[in-house]
């Protein structure tokens, strides 16, 4: 049935463990009036368990999921996905860091194993079968340390693997790497100052091109600071931002920032922003001078 749509579930939850299927698909000929963006021609299926352990302070997610397009007889290449997933969410407790672990691996394959031909010296390669790995890593920790600050790490790895080994020399190859870090602190002190400071990098590999490759390299971090002046009903901001990139484009970037909120009524309220950006692209610089103020009445 081209022009059905239809979806199935079933839950159970015992002894902290939280077990779900389900069954969904979406005909090729399916028009939907609510949802323009449908996605047609999707047969999926799913299985995940959640597991809680030691009290809910450990909790061990597991998924897998297919998907394709078989659904009429006429399919000439079946288009898989399947995705296998797995996650860990520790809850020492109070004083104690918390950490998330999200792990994925993805497979695709559209069906197609060889090459066709178009003439006698020309052909075209529509092959399509990939394996991606997904990594995750979550650490977050509130401590006392003078001040009271909150700080959060973050690190994601994904990389991408063509497993077709043939391919010719001008074939724009799919397989990518990507690493991804990035640390924020945000401080409290004993008087009204709140200070946050972030950083991040990130490190790519990609195609560039028939039988090219290359790396790009970005580095950016911000550090913003907040200050109430009468009784809050002021508050003053300042911050900076710095961004470098390197690789396939080379660029610099810094910035200033700084602006206020000013609460005249408890509805009403008055926002001041003045922000100067320095760019630097290929040997070009540019600088910018960006100036706004809003008027906000909540009720």
């Amino acid at each position: 049935m081209p022009s059905l749509a239809y979806r199935g579930r079933a839950v159970t939850n015992f002894y902290g463990n939280y077990l779900a299927v389900e069954y969904s698909q979406v005909g090729p000929q399916y028009n939907s009036l609510a949802n323009p963006y449908l996605v047609k021609n999707k047969r999926e299926f799913s299985v995940s368990d959640k597991l809680k352990l030691l009290q809910n302070r450990l909790m061990l997610t597991m998924g897998y999921k297919h998907q394709d397009n078989d659904i009429l007889t006429t399919v000439e290449n079946l288009k898989t996905q399947n995705t296998i997933s797995l996650g860990i969410n520790a809850l020492p407790g109070p004083g104690l860091p918390t950490l998330n672990f999200t792990y994925r691996s993805i497979d695709r394959d559209n069906g197609i194993d060889s090459l066709i031909t178009l003439t006698d010296s020309t052909f075209t390669d529509n092959r399509e079968n990939t394996h991606t790995n997904n990594v995750m890593v979550n650490i977050n920790h509130r401590f006392d340390l003078i001040w009271s600050h909150s700080l959060s790490g973050t690190f994601v790895d994904v990389a991408k693997k063509d497993k077709f080994s043939d391919r010719a020399d001008d074939f724009v190859d799919p397989a990518m790497s990507t690493q991804v870090i990035n640390i924020s602190l945000t401080t409290r002190y004993t008087i009204p100052l709140k200070t946050s400071f972030n950083f991040t990098a990130n490190s790519s590999e990609l195609s560039t091109g028939p039988g090219q490759r290359g790396t790009q390299d970005f580095l950016t971090t911000n550090f913003d600071t907040e200050y109430p002046f009468f009784k809050n009903r002021i508050l003053g901001k300042v911050g900076l931002n710095y961004a470098q990139g390197s690789g396939l484009v080379d660029m610099s970037w810094i910035g200033f920032k700084s602006g206020l909120k000013w609460k005249i009524f408890d509805q009403f309220s008055v926002k001041i922003h003045g922000e100067y950006r320095s760019k630097k692209t290929g040997g070009f610089k540019k600088n910018t001078v960006i100036a706004r103020a809003n008027l906000e009445y909540s009720f």
